[in-house]
């Protein structure tokens, strides 16, 4: 699908998924306990700067 259509966002199972797209390359990062989804997307985002 339609990647601007996800949530980047999933928790499933109790595991947080978080990705981004980036050139058609997606970066996903996977956590089991809390944690700041923001702060963890804005690290991806460092990743591909």
């Amino acid at each position: 699908g339609d990647p601007d259509s996800h949530n980047p966002v999933v928790y499933d199972d109790g595991v947080t998924y978080m990705f981004i797209q980036h050139n058609n390359v997606y970066l996903m990062t996977a956590a089991r306990q809390n944690c700041n989804a923001a702060s963890l997307l804005l690290f991806l985002h460092r990743l591909v700067d």
